[in-house]
């Protein structure tokens, strides 16, 4: 089945495994198609068409090469029932949010505002979860939560009436090593930011302006 990409064929870009080579961009090149890892579970960053996001963090860094710039960074919010009495991130207290296991932000989130979160592996348990009533909404990045609420079984029950908060970067990454990949992945970076690419992505597919977007665009396009 075909995966279908919105912000670009690069999206979460795995480290290469197997044994080493002499160079992977030419390997690539030589092959003419560039193989990359998408979530397919991720709308509108990667999910199955009719015919059918990973964190930047210190210990990954020990173990692929980030590229930089990073090219995006998301938010955190809830996927809320309508009939949830919310209404600001302080309401939250008391009340039962679903959420994925291991994400960093849900002991932050319980701790500063008071929900109470049973955590799921994935993203579908905790979407059954919500649907089946065990909880009032569905804690996890607010690209995803956008994402689902485009979609017919989400966008009459449910949605977002929070403000995005915990700006969380995103990274692509590489085989340690494999500098002109690097490179070439880098100068594809800085083209997104300066021709404002993600910007123009984001209106396409309704994601909410990010000030992460708006300030790269504003940074690269001056040339600093």
């Amino acid at each position: 089945m075909r995966i279908a990409t919105c912000i670009a064929a690069l999206l979460w870009l795995a480290a290469l495994g197997g044994p080493a080579q002499a160079d992977v961009l030419d390997d690539i090149k030589q092959r003419g198609t560039l193989i990359v890892g998408v979530k397919a579970d991720y709308k509108p960053f990667g999910f199955r068409d009719p015919s059918g996001a990973m964190s930047d963090k210190p210990e990954r860094r020990k173990v692929v090469q980030v590229i930089e710039p990073l090219y995006y960074s998301d938010a955190v919010n809830v996927l809320l029932r309508k009939d949830a009495p919310v209404k600001s991130w302080e309401d939250l207290k008391g009340k039962k949010l679903c959420g994925t296991t291991g994400a960093f932000y849900n002991k932050d989130i319980a701790q500063k505002y008071g929900a109470e979160i049973a955590s799921f592996d994935g993203s579908e348990k905790p979407l059954l979860a919500l649907k089946n009533g065990d909880c009032i909404g569905y804690l996890y990045d607010q690209t995803f939560v956008v994402g689902k609420l485009t979609e017919d079984d989400w966008k009459g029950g449910f949605h977002m009436v929070l403000p995005g908060i915990m700006e969380t970067p995103w990274a692509i990454a590489v085989k340690l090593g494999e500098t002109n990949f690097q490179k070439f992945l880098e100068d594809i970076h800085k083209d997104w930011m300066k021709s404002g690419r993600i910007v123009e992505l984001e209106k396409k597919w309704g994601v909410p302006p990010t000030d992460y977007a708006r300030r790269m665009h504003e940074k690269f396009k001056s040339g600093s």
